[in-house]
């Protein structure tokens, strides 16, 4: 590849902001994909998976949890 990293980083910090942010994802993604943190994260959605089927983690409806959180702010 003929170009360094910082000429690209300043061209991609040129780029609109919904563009900078999919870049991000798409890097982001790139990482978790190709190293040892995909390996981690699937160890912890299995953890996660595990502690909801033996009901030691129970699901909350984001809304109610929302609701939860606006309402103790307001106190």
């Amino acid at each position: 590849m003929d170009r360094d990293f910082e000429s690209i980083a300043r061209e991609a910090e040129q780029l609109p902001e919904p563009d900078r942010v999919k870049l991000a994802e798409r890097l982001i993604e790139n990482v978790i994909e190709t190293s040892e943190h995909r390996a981690a994260w699937l160890a912890e959605s299995r953890r996660r998976a595990d502690a909801i089927d033996s009901g030691k983690m129970e699901l909350h409806d984001a809304s109610e949890v929302h609701a939860r959180i606006r309402k103790m702010i307001q106190k």
